[in-house]
């Protein structure tokens, strides 16, 4: 099986585009009949999407949360998705923001990679190393470190002084750098609507493994993937192994483009974030 991080550079060598479509199911913003069974419709909603952007995007971030909350339908068509993802040889990276004591992380390994059949996942590292371990065992597989997340909240936390000239987001990047060491699917998560972003790739395009980055918070969160994808070029930073993700502002586009299928508007909310 391909490495995960080989897995990034090989998709976007294909397609030059760092864009990852979040796939997180609303009922309610769907354009599906709710009296069909819902992972049908859940199903059909997502790959028809997936099928018109499919040469736009390099990986799809399902947020297991989303599906949790209808039940045995939603993880049923989480898992039919991912299927149908590595159909059209897109990686997935499934958001589960996972991490316990270790035998609940393996349980959590387990399902994500053997049974959801995902090619990475997110990971909060709180609970530390002994907790991320069960996941990282999985050598070919890709692993998001929280970093620094692109909610309001990530001040509460993440911005808080471990030195004098260090935030807690800076120790946590710095572990995942060294990670990458032991396994080069480990990266991290880096919000696109935090300032500090660009001191962060700064720094990180000065270090010479290039540790895969996930990017949320463009579209509807504000974040600007033209700024970004010029940012990393000016900086000559790989990459093949950076995603920035997209969730609603493609996923309901039909809410912002009157007038066009969700699918053609999909199209054209992927065209129009890739410009701005």
């Amino acid at each position: 099986m391909k490495e995960f991080r080989n897995f990034l550079i090989d998709t976007w060598e294909q397609k030059t585009s760092l864009l990852c479509f979040g796939m997180d199911p609303v009922v309610e913003r769907m354009k599906i009949d709710k009296s069909k069974n819902l992972s049908d419709e859940i199903v059909n909603y997502f790959s028809r999407i997936m099928k018109e952007i499919l040469l736009k995007i390099t990986a799809v971030k399902p947020n297991l949360g989303f599906y949790l909350q209808y039940g045995n339908e939603g993880i049923n068509a989480l898992i039919r998705l991912i299927e149908e993802a590595k159909k059209n040889e897109v990686p997935v990276i499934l958001d589960g923001k996972f991490c316990d004591i270790g035998r609940t992380s393996e349980a959590y390994a387990k399902f994500a990679f053997e049974i959801a059949g995902a090619d990475a996942v997110t990971l909060n590292p709180y609970m530390g190393y002994d907790a991320l371990m069960p996941f990282l065992n999985y050598k070919d597989k890709g692993f998001y470190i929280l970093g620094l997340t692109s909610n309001p909240g990530a001040k509460d936390f993440q911005y808080l002084d471990v030195s004098n000239s260090e935030k807690l987001y800076d120790r946590v990047i710095e572990s995942a750098l060294k990670w990458n060491n032991e396994n080069s699917g480990v990266g991290t998560v880096i919000g696109a609507t935090q300032k500090e972003i660009k001191r962060i790739l700064e720094n990180l395009s000065r270090i010479d493994n290039y540790i895969p980055l996930l990017i949320p918070g463009v579209g509807t969160q504000g974040g600007s993937y033209k700024e970004l994808n010029d940012l990393l070029n000016k900086l000559n930073y790989k990459k093949g192994v950076v995603r920035i993700n997209s969730s609603s502002a493609i996923s309901y586009a039909h809410e912002n483009f009157p007038g066009f299928s969700y699918t053609e508007a999909a199209y054209l909310a992927v065209e129009k974030i890739m410009k701005s």
